[in-house]
């Protein structure tokens, strides 16, 4: 005696191709019978188009990390060299100078456009505006609004301000004039 197995669930003919069967056996789960070969593609068209643009707004949002932190980077060193060059002098009003021109040189270098009045250097030390001796700590502030209409189409400003400070002491070693 043979046992024949029955069927575990029921087929349906498709409507649209009678050779073809709607069921679970063809990836149709059978609630739209016959419209499920319709958008057989879209997914691939949807990720076609939508891939592009969601990679290109990644490779903006790291555009704009990297502009960002080379500008703060940037500030930050032109603050720590300016207070540096300040130390050589002993007339405050000499050191800064100093500072205020080693701040504009080194943005300037870097390529880092502060807008049109250039940097803003605030430099002050532990003994006022009285001369520089050995011990004296200089501190300069560098403030730069950075012009980043490079990266400005990505939802930002034009602009950005950064602000970086550094102390420096004069050195205890150092010949007097």
């Amino acid at each position: 005696m043979t046992v024949r197995a029955r069927p575990l669930r029921r087929l349906r003919l498709n409507h649209k191709n009678p050779d073809a069967l709607d069921g679970p056996d063809n990836g149709d789960s059978g609630d739209n019978a016959g419209h499920g070969r319709a958008d057989a593609g879209a997914l691939s068209v949807e990720l076609a188009i939508i891939l592009p643009v969601i990679l290109l707004g990644f490779v903006g949002l790291i555009m704009l990390a990297g502009r960002t932190v080379q500008a703060e980077t940037e500030v930050v060193s032109a603050a720590q060299e300016a207070a540096r060059a300040a130390t050589f002098h002993t007339r405050f009003a000499d050191a800064k100078a100093r500072a205020d021109a080693t701040a504009a040189a080194n943005l300037q270098t870097a390529g880092l456009s502060c807008g049109s009045g250039g940097p803003q250097v605030r430099t002050t030390t532990s003994v006022g505006e009285a001369d520089l001796e050995p011990g004296v700590t200089v501190t300069v502030t560098v403030t730069c609004t950075a012009d980043l209409r490079d990266v400005a189409h990505l939802g930002v400003g034009r602009t950005q301000t950064f602000t970086a400070t550094a102390h420096e002491v004069v050195d205890t070693y150092r010949s007097s004039p």
